[in-house]
């Protein structure tokens, strides 16, 4: 592997993309903090380092950077509280997340660290009952620290975003669907699975996102009668799974495409893409994900 300084990179995927310091640097760092790094004057710390790469489009997998042991200790609690909060484990990642916001460092890119927190504490208070207020409030406050302009309607200026926002922009969707707005709801979902489609996201992290975006877009055109769509969002997110090996959202999307084959009246293309799911299923030891997609193929081939 050759030696590339990291703020080489910046500076040159920062060209390649024709933006600005500035443009780059709001809501992550000051722009001094930009023209330090890409002049090697000033190392990044991880968490400003990934937000600017990932707004770039590049990868942090292809350069390699040496932190120190406190955010080290902060990136570890990070994925605890991320598996956590996959596991529905709340509890607990309310318990590490108190942890990792006792531990401050005061600097510029606690920013980015506190955007991680609003984001976990507006899912943890989404699971409460009549929560959602709350985590749509708490889901702002996030968004604002990156993006302070933030207009839901005018989501098409945004071409560069980071992996946390496209998260915090998902549960925003989310909630509004829940709350009733479902044209805000698809308006933003629509937005961030085009968005990335096509921006020069990194595959692995695009692979992270893409299908679970689709997914829920299927759900939802599942539930408006509209089965064409929902077959063709599943099969996108299908395609992603079988490309990067994404195994965890790949059986549900499975489903997806059976259940619109089955309201499509096409019970024979239907059969081989629900029994897959249902045997995924089995194998990874989720009999319970199993059933509940028999028990409802079964209510949709007898509504025929």
């Amino acid at each position: 592997m050759g030696n590339y300084p990291v703020g080489r990179l910046i500076f040159e995927l920062r060209r390649r993309k024709g933006v600005s310091q500035e443009f780059l640097a709001e809501g992550i760092c000051s722009v001094s903090t930009v023209s330090k790094i890409e002049n090697g004057v000033q190392m990044p710390s991880r968490k400003v380092y990934e937000a600017l790469l990932q707004r770039l489009g590049g990868s942090t997998r292809n350069c390699r950077l040496y932190i120190s042991d406190y955010e080290m200790h902060k990136y570890v609690l990070e994925e605890k509280i991320t598996q956590c909060m996959e596991r529905k484990c709340y509890a607990e990642a309310a318990r590490l997340l108190k942890e990792y916001e006792s531990h401050g460092n005061k600097k510029e890119e606690d920013r980015l660290e506190k955007q991680f927190a609003l984001l976990v504490r507006a899912e943890l208070q989404r699971c409460r009952k009549d929560g959602r207020g709350k985590a749509l409030d708490l889901l702002w406050q996030a968004a604002r620290i990156s993006m302070p302009d933030l207009e839901l309607e005018q989501l098409e200026q945004y071409r560069l975003l980071m992996l946390e926002e496209i998260r915090i922009l998902e549960r925003m969707a989310e909630i509004y669907y829940e709350l009733g707005d479902s044209a805000l709801a698809k308006r933003i979902l629509f937005f961030l699975k085009e968005y990335t489609e096509y921006s020069e996201m990194d595959e692995m992290e695009k692979a992270q996102i893409y299908p679970k975006l689709v997914y829920r877009l299927a759900c939802w055109m599942e539930a408006d009668g509209r089965h064409q769509e929902q077959k063709e969002l599943c099969e996108s997110g299908i395609r992603m799974c079988i490309l990067q090996g994404r195994l965890t959202e790949y059986p549900m999307l499975l489903a997806g495409k059976g259940y619109a084959l089955l309201e499509s009246n096409q019970p024979e293309e239907a059969e081989p893409c629900l029994k897959q799911a249902c045997a995924i299923f089995r194998a990874v030891g989720d009999p319970a994900n199993a059933g509940l997609i028999k028990e409802k193929a079964t209510a949709l081939f007898h509504a025929q």
